[in-house]
């Protein structure tokens, strides 16, 4: 993106996008972004964006069943905010369980199904 000085970058972003995928999203950006802590271009333009946000959390398994990742979690669902479930399996960490990404496909999948636009030209020929 090429830098125009009249406009402000994070708001612009976040007003360009269709809709935006947070995707891995740790414990720590998703306590930043539940609380509302703008300190960075992501966090920002999360919060400025009016475009729907998919989330997919990935971390240890222990930390995504802490009380405070979980409380977070259900505070960005109030705010609206669409979840991607972290699967089950072997995590980076070494542990075994859930709290790893999402595969990219089952991401694409998630948002394909919930993100229907209007097609004007889907099924026309020349």
């Amino acid at each position: 993106m090429k830098k125009n000085p009249e406009k402000i970058a994070h708001i612009d972003l976040a007003d360009w996008a269709d809709f935006v995928i947070l995707a891995p999203a740790t414990a720590h950006l998703l306590g930043r972004l539940a609380n509302g802590l703008a300190d960075d271009m992501l966090t920002t333009t999360l919060l400025a964006t009016t475009a729907p946000v998919y989330i997919a959390p990935a971390m240890n398994v222990h930390m995504y069943a802490h009380p405070a990742v979980k409380n977070n979690l259900l505070t960005l669902e109030k705010y609206g905010y669409r979840f991607i479930e972290p699967g089950d399996g072997y995590l980076a960490c070494g542990y075994v369980g859930k709290g790893r990404l999402e595969e990219p496909e089952k991401i694409i999948e998630v948002i394909e199904r919930n993100e229907t636009r209007a097609q004007p030209l889907k099924g026309k020929t020349s």
